[in-house]
């Protein structure tokens, strides 16, 4: 009988142990996808920030294109 006893001590031992490592993945897990998330936030916002880079240099470029093609006019004279 005693060896009973001891072997259902070791298995809620185990089973008590083996709950803590699941609750401690759990933690991590979620920890892991608050970061996950923080990352898609600050990617989306980066995007955004291209986007507008991105128009700025087209506006920067429309304006600069006549005086750009004067130059090369006047290189081409020379």
């Amino acid at each position: 009988m005693r060896r009973v006893g001891i072997g259902a001590e070791n298995k809620a031992a185990r089973e008590e142990s083996l709950l803590r490592g699941i609750q401690q993945l759990e933690a991590e897990n979620a920890g892991l996808a608050a970061g996950i998330d923080m990352l898609q936030e600050e990617n989306r916002q980066l995007k955004e920030e291209i986007s507008l880079l991105q128009e700025e240099n087209r506006q920067l470029k429309d304006k600069t294109a006549p005086a750009q093609q004067g130059r090369k006019a006047d290189k081409a004279k020379e």
